[in-house]
């Protein structure tokens, strides 16, 4: 698989530096801005963020991504099958 996908690259970040976490790829954010929506626990955010534009897709092109770093809800991505999630939107904003 090809790294250089967002998804790929995020549920690779997910992994690698937080315990459990949520992402939404928002590519209909706007003309020319993709959205990214991470929910991670409180104590990893920070590490995340910092790796996230150290990382390819992102570092190359941070001008197209916003990125919006959240609280995971204590409930959520408990389950082992369910700890790493990633979305792509597909809902059209006009």
């Amino acid at each position: 698989m090809n790294d250089k996908h967002e998804d790929y690259a995020l549920f690779q970040l997910l992994n690698k530096h937080c315990t459990r976490g949520v992402a939404v790829i928002d590519p209909n954010h706007g003309i020319d801005s993709i959205c990214v929506i991470v929910q991670v626990p409180e104590e990893e955010q920070k590490a995340f963020t910092t790796a996230f534009w150290q990382t390819e897709p992102f570092k190359s092109m941070y001008q197209f991504f916003s990125l919006s770093v959240s609280n995971l809800s204590w409930y959520k991505c408990r389950l082992k099958q369910s700890k790493y999630q990633v979305f792509i939107s597909n809902q059209r904003k006009y």
